[in-house]
């Protein structure tokens, strides 16, 4: 019994010396690729990196282009504005032209007027100088009124029409 007993004490030993040999193995093959996996880990921690740094950058380039937008909308509003106060402007005169009109015919004088209101259109029309030329549209403003007012008063609109142009073009 004892021999029974030693012999299998003996196996026992065989086999834990077998499988520590193989452990041993496994353990310096991970040993041996330390550093391959060190290098995997540095080359996941970079590749983090930039693309956090490049979610900052959309980030960053987003919040511009939406600022540029809202100016961009600003200054059409605000041009929308002065189109809606020059059509405001535009049907005023023109109302009253019509009733001028309206009101001379009723008097008789209407055949006299036209003679003068046609001369003093052609002579608006030779007085037009032009402002600016971009891409072959034309401003202009007449010499003698703007809008119903004066000479300074086309003096002054040509003045903003001329620095509105040049913030446009600078921006």
């Amino acid at each position: 019994m004892e021999i029974a007993f030693d012999l299998t004490i003996m196996t026992l030993l065989v086999v834990t010396i077998v499988y520590a040999t193989s452990l041993n193995k496994k353990l310096n093959l991970i040993r041996n690729h330390r550093a391959e996996l060190k290098s995997n880990i540095e080359s996941f921690y970079d590749a983090t990196e930039k693309a956090t740094k490049a979610v900052k950058d959309l980030q960053n380039q987003g919040e511009k282009i939406a600022k540029d937008i809202n100016n961009n909308i600003a200054k059409a509003r605000t041009v929308a504005d002065e189109i809606d106060f020059l059509l405001s402007r535009t049907n005023k005169k023109i109302m009253e032209l019509k009733e001028e009109i309206d009101s001379e015919s009723a008097r008789g004088e209407y055949k006299k007027e036209v003679r003068g209101f046609e001369a003093r259109k052609l002579g608006r029309e030779a007085a037009r100088k032009p402002i600016y030329n971009f891409n072959n549209l034309e401003t202009f403003v007449e010499e003698e009124e703007v809008y119903g007012g004066s000479l300074a008063e086309a003096e002054l609109v040509k003045a903003l029409r001329d620095k509105q142009y040049k913030d446009a073009l600078a921006s």
